[in-house]
């Protein structure tokens, strides 16, 4: 047996038990990716190439230009899915019916642009859930935009993250985008996470985490509601454009907490500003 120099300073390796488990499924994820992208009306082949373990801060210097990232919870745990800025430029031309330029310059997205390569990572979503083999049931779900990839405060600089790396190829052309997920995250999903010893807190320590638990702030989101257009329609939008809402305004409005349904209620304004009266508490 040849022995293997270690470089101490990077996290460890991703253990065996848990690439012989990860592996296969997001390679299927990817078959039926390219699949379901297919009955979209785009062409692509897309292919899980590699997982590698890095610091977060390593990951997220190391990606230049404009990268697009989403937010996305897996069973529970913030990831992040990142498209280089030409990929996105690239889904979206293809998807509109022209052939993709050789080359792309970097540059900021359109809102439409946007929301196309949203549906990219949703159709992307609802593949792994659907390669998802095990007995029990997986959760994955589309958050927020992450606005600034680079930056990203998602992730402790300490936790080690392992790097999905996959390859789109689209007109000929590779590209490659990734999946950032913490290595803690894969080790839970699929069981391979050793238990530590019981850990066992002080009445004044449970005191001082329950005074910063209360303290944390959360997002509260409203939606006022939403519409489905089609690639041509939202190609057509422009400034001034009116789009009609699934949303009766007899129908109360649901608020979000941290990306989940937690009331129902009504829009409202109070000394000039809009407020959300609650009704009903969805948590209940």
């Amino acid at each position: 047996m040849t022995p293997q120099i270690h470089d101490f300073t990077r996290p460890l390796r991703l253990p065996q038990d848990l690439k012989s488990r990860s592996v296969p499924w997001l390679n299927r994820s990817n078959a039926i990716f390219s699949e379901s992208m297919g009955s979209l009306g785009l062409t692509l082949q897309s292919q899980s190439l590699d997982q590698n373990t890095a610091w977060p801060l390593e990951t997220l210097d190391s990606w230049t230009g404009r990268p697009l990232g989403f937010r996305v919870s897996l069973a529970g745990s913030p990831t992040i899915l990142a498209l280089p800025n030409r990929l996105a430029q690239s889904l979206v031309i293809a998807m509109l019916g022209d052939s993709v330029p050789s080359e792309t310059a970097e540059r900021e997205l359109s809102a439409v642009e946007i929301s196309l390569c949203e549906l990219t990572v949703k159709t992307f979503i609802s593949s792994l859930i659907e390669a998802w083999i095990d007995e029990s049931s997986v959760s994955i779900e589309l958050q927020e935009r992450e606005p600034n990839l680079r930056r990203s405060k998602t992730f402790r600089p300490s936790d080690p993250l392992v790097v999905c790396r996959s390859s789109i190829t689209l007109q000929g052309t590779d590209h490659l985008w990734s999946w950032l997920v913490r290595m803690e995250t894969m080790q839970e999903l699929f069981g391979t996470q050793t238990a530590g010893p019981a850990v066992t807190h002080s009445e004044p320590q449970r005191q001082q985490m329950e005074s910063l638990v209360r303290g944390m702030k959360l997002p509260l989101t409203v939606k006022l509601g939403q519409a489905q257009l089609t690639t041509s329609q939202l190609a057509k939008l422009k400034i001034g454009d009116v789009v009609v809402l699934h949303q009766r305004t007899t129908e109360p409005l649901k608020a979000f907490v941290s990306g989940r349904p937690a009331f129902m209620g009504w829009p409202g304004q109070i000394a000039g500003k809009q407020a959300f009266q609650i009704e009903t508490d969805l948590s209940k």
